[in-house]
C-alpha cells in the first residue's frame, strides 16, 4: 500500500464459485477533516465509474436473448432519434460497434456537456461531425463513453424500463449486489433509521438561515422514497448544532456565497453526521410552500430580493419572532399496481387535513411507489402541537391508503 501510495482497498478472491479470502485495508479520505482516517470495511461500497460499462453490456445482451435487439442492427431502430457519421450518412452504426467501441463516436461532448445525448436529438440543428471519428464506423476501436451513454438510451426505449431502474431489478437485485447509479439511493438503504434530517439553507455571504428544516420519513415499505415532510424537525439542540457546523464549513470550502440549498443527512449508529446530497432549491416536492406554511418566512421571496442585493426582508426575517405551526405532508404512493379508484383518509387525521393536491385522478393507472414520480397525492396537515403530530405520523400509513383496482 504505501509503496504505490494507495488509500485503501477492498478485496475479495473467488475460487470454484465461492469467496476464499476477503479483506479490506486502507481508509476512507475525509476531506473537511483530514487527520480522521476511517478504516475502509469488507462490505463498503466504491465507485466503480467505467466498470460499470459491463452491466450496461450485460442489460443490452438480455434484450438480445429476448429477441428485442439485435446486435448487428441499425442502432436508429431503438432509439427516439437518429445517429449517424456525417461524413458517411449512409453506413448504419450498429448496436454491435457501440458495445465494441468501433462505432467511430468521439467523447467530444464531455468538454462541454458531460453526459447528454441532447446534440443527436437537436433535428440538424448542432453539427455532429467533431461527435465523429474522420474513419468510417466500424473500422477501428476507439474507447467512447458516449456510445455506452446510446447503449443506455436504448436500454431505455426498448425496455420502456427508466435506465437504472433496468438495471437494479433485472441485474443487481436478483444477484443480491448493494449497488446503483444514484448515491442517495444507496446512502438511504444503508441508513440505520427512517428518519432523515432535511430542509432548506438560505445563504447570503458570510451569514446562513436555517428555518427551513424539517424531518424527513421514509416508508418502512420503501426506505429509499421520501413519504412525508415534518416540521419543525425533530432534532436536539446539540445536533443541530452539528449540522449548521458541518454545513457551514461545506459551503465556506465550496465557496457558496449566495443561494438556497435543498440538504438531506443522517446520523449514523455510532452517530457520524452524513451527507446524501446537496442540491439548489428548484421547486420540489412542494418544500417552499411548506416552510412558509410552517414559519411564515417567504424563502423564495428571501432568494430573489437578496440575489439583487436587496436585504430588507432578509434582516427583518432574522430578527423574526414567530410561532411555528406543526405542518405535516404526506405523499401517497401506491403499494400495488392497478387503477385508482379513490383514497381512504380515516376521520380521525382527516379533520387536520389543510390541503389536498392530487397527482393522479381517479380511473388513472398507478405504479408501485418507487420514486416521487410514482406519487398518487400529496396531503397537508396542520396538527396543532407536536404531541398530536407524533401520534399521527406514526400511524399516517395505517390511516390514509390509496384505493386500487388490480389489472
Amino acid at each position: 500500500m504505501a509503496g504505490y501510495e494507495a488509500i485503501g482497498m477492498s478485496v475479495a478472491v473467488v475460487k470454484d464459485g465461492a469467496i476464499c479470502y476477503q479483506d479490506a485495508f486502507g481508509f476512507n479520505p475525509d476531506y473537511l477533516h483530514p487527520d480522521r482516517k476511517d478504516s475502509i470495511k469488507k462490505d463498503g461500497l466504491f465507485r466503480i465509474a467505467s466498470i460499470s460499462k459491463t452491466f450496461v453490456a450485460t442489460a443490452v445482451m438480455q434484450l438480445v436473448d429476448q429477441g428485442l435487439v439485435n446486435l448487428d442492427s441499425d442502432i436508429n431502430q431503438y432509439l427516439p432519434f437518429a445517429v449517424r457519421n456525417p461524413r458517411y450518412p449512409q453506413t448504419p452504426i450498429t448496436v454491435r460497434m457501440l458495445l465494441s467501441h468501433r462505432s467511430g463516436l468521439t467523447d467530444y461532448q464531455y468538454g462541454k456537456n458531460r453526459n447528454s445525448l441532447v446534440a443527436f436529438a437537436s433535428g440538424g440543428k448542432e453539427d455532429l461531425k467533431p461527435f465523429f471519428q474522420e474513419y468510417k464506423p466500424g473500422r477501428r476501436f476507439k474507447y467512447s463513453n458516449t456510445g455506452y451513454n446510446l447503449l443506455g438510451a436504448i436500454i431505455e426505449n426498448v425496455s420502456k424500463e427508466r435506465f437504472d431502474r433496468y438495471i437494479a431489478s433485472h441485474i443487481l437485485n436478483p444477484l443480491g449486489i448493494k449497488a446503483g447509479y444514484n448515491v442517495s439511493d444507496l446512502d438511504a438503504a444503508n441508513m440505520p433509521t427512517l428518519q432523515v434530517i432535511d430542509g432548506d439553507v438560505l445563504v447570503c455571504g458570510d451569514e446562513m438561515l436555517w428555518n427551513g428544516f424539517f424531518t424527513c420519513y421514509r416508508s418502512q415499505y420503501a426506505p429509499m422514497l421520501p413519504m412525508m415532510e415534518s416540521f419543525p424537525i425533530l432534532i436536539s439542540d446539540e445536533d443541530f448544532a452539528m449540522v449548521k457546523d458541518h454545513l457551514r464549513r461545506i459551503f465556506t470550502k465550496a465557496g457558496i456565497r449566495h443561494g438556497q440549498y435543498n440538504v438531506e443527512m443522517y446520523f449514523s449508529e455510532k452517530r457520524e453526521l452524513f451527507v446524501i446530497e446537496i442540491n439548489a432549491r428548484q421547486g420540489g416536492n412542494n418544500i417552499p410552500h411548506l416552510i412558509e406554511l410552517h414559519s411564515g418566512i417567504d424563502f423564495d421571496k428571501m432568494l430573489v430580493t437578496t440575489a439583487v442585493g436587496d436585504r430588507a426582508y432578509f434582516d427583518a426575517v432574522k430578527k423574526m419572532d414567530y410561532t411555528p405551526r406543526y405542518i405535516t405532508q404526506y405523499v401517497v404512493f401506491s403499494r400495488e399496481a392497478g387503477v385508482l379508484e379513490g383514497m381512504d383518509i380515516d376521520e380521525c387525521i382527516g379533520k387536520y387535513l389543510i390541503e389536498r393536491t392530487d397527482v393522479r385522478n381517479i380511473g388513472d393507472e398507478v405504479v408501485v411507489g418507487m420514486n416521487a414520480g410514482d406519487s398518487i397525492a400529496r396531503l397537508v396537515f396542520d396538527f396543532g402541537d407536536k404531541e398530536t403530530q407524533q401520534y399521527f405520523v406514526d400511524r399516517v400509513e395505517e390511516l390514509i391508503r390509496p384505493v386500487v383496482k388490480s389489472v
